[in-house]
């Protein structure tokens, strides 16, 4: 009885500390079987990531870093307002949609990816905790632990696929004392892939045969081959036909000639890289793209790219509006799952961007990519 009583008063001091929404304070935080209650006179305690460390993490976190564009991305939504830099830079295009003070942050780099990482910056800076998310890299242990050698600041990893980014976000509201935002979160991730799972169960072997080109060249293109890690979500959602020997685990993908992709023929072709679809659809294309079966038939598709791709690169939370789109693009209704495209959007962009989207705005997002319906 007095322990549901200690967490009834728990739960009530919360809501009443981030009704406005993620503020500082006493917390709990989910390791990957427990919970661990921290009182208030605590002013710090051991956390457990996801790949099984025990870092010593400050009870109030004030400031954070994260460690590549997949954490950078997952936090925009969450704190935005204590992302003390950034991983990746933030272009011109991009800023419209994110909050003002974020690409004004110092640039510190990325820990994997480029590599980039000024350390020295970054220790200068002297944030609460380095946070990385996504895909458990084989030396994540090694390189989480000499992060911090190397720059005195405790760095954690929260394994974040999209199958566990909604619990991947309850974790980090704990983590930074703001639960019910994250909270919020997460169910909106736990809903597009529970859907998108009863989706590809109706569906079963009747997927839609597809191909999704990153980029171009002379000759060449750039795909994202069959069971590479940013194939994820792809591979789930269609009948992925590019099947190479290597699959490349960068968001480029693998170059193959154009010869390889009139020899695999999609009917549908996605495309990532709108300077590709445009030249496609003004006729500027090398010749060997107007042979293909998706082109002739009209069924090829611009991914919207702003701020951030829509399918991935990084693969993010950006893949769950990605989600949305690709559901209701080709298979509309299957499973009892219908959406609507616009309030999606609009609902997206102001949960993990903090972005009103306009008309204008939406409109230019999905010109490139018409819905059937």
């Amino acid at each position: 009885m007095k322990q549901k009583i200690v967490s009834i008063m728990v739960v009530l001091c919360l809501v009443l500390a981030f009704a406005a929404g993620c503020t500082n304070g006493s917390t709990s935080t989910t390791t990957k079987t427990e919970t661990t209650t921290i009182s208030p006179e605590q002013t710090s305690y051991i956390f457990t990531d996801s790949v099984g460390r025990n870092v010593e993490l400050p009870n109030e976190i004030k400031s954070f870093i994260p460690s590549g564009p997949v954490a950078q991305m997952m936090l925009l939504a969450l704190a935005p307002e204590r992302m003390a830099a950034l991983a990746t830079k933030i272009s011109d295009s991009q800023k419209q949609y994110l909050p003002t003070y974020i690409p004004e942050l110092t640039y510190v780099g990325q820990l994997y990816g480029s590599a980039d990482v000024n350390r020295e910056t970054l220790a200068a800076i002297g944030p609460d905790v380095i946070i990385d998310l996504g895909e458990p890299k084989k030396t994540i242990v090694e390189d989480m632990d000499n992060m911090t050698k190397q720059t005195g600041v405790p760095a954690i990893h929260i394994t974040a696929t999209i199958n566990r980014c909604g619990e991947a976000y309850r974790t980090l509201g704990k983590i930074l004392n703001c639960e019910e935002r994250a909270n919020e979160i997460a169910a909106y991730c736990d809903k597009v892939v529970a859907n998108m799972y009863t989706t590809i169960r109706t569906v079963g072997n009747n997927k839609v045969n597809a191909i999704y080109i990153s980029g171009s060249d002379n000759n060449s293109a750039n795909v994202i081959a069959k069971s590479s890690f940013h194939a994820e979500v792809f591979d789930m959602m269609f009948d992925n036909i590019a099947v190479v020997d290597a699959p490349s685990g960068r968001g480029t993908g693998n170059t193959v000639n154009l010869e390889q992709l009139l020899s695999w023929d999609p009917d549908v072709l996605l495309i990532g890289d709108l300077a590709t679809y445009h030249k496609i659809a003004n006729g500027e294309a090398d010749k060997p793209w107007y042979e293909l079966k998706a082109v002739k038939t009209g069924n090829y598709y611009g991914m919207p790219d702003t701020p951030y791709y829509w399918f991935g690169n990084p693969p993010s939370v950006n893949r769950l509006i990605g989600i949305v789109w690709m559901t209701e693009m080709f298979y509309d209704g299957v499973g009892g799952v219908d959406y609507d495209m616009k309030a999606e959007t609009i609902k997206y962009y102001k949960l993990f961007y903090s972005h009103d989207l306009t008309d204008d705005e939406y409109n230019t997002l999905l010109s490139s990519s018409i819905l059937k319906k």
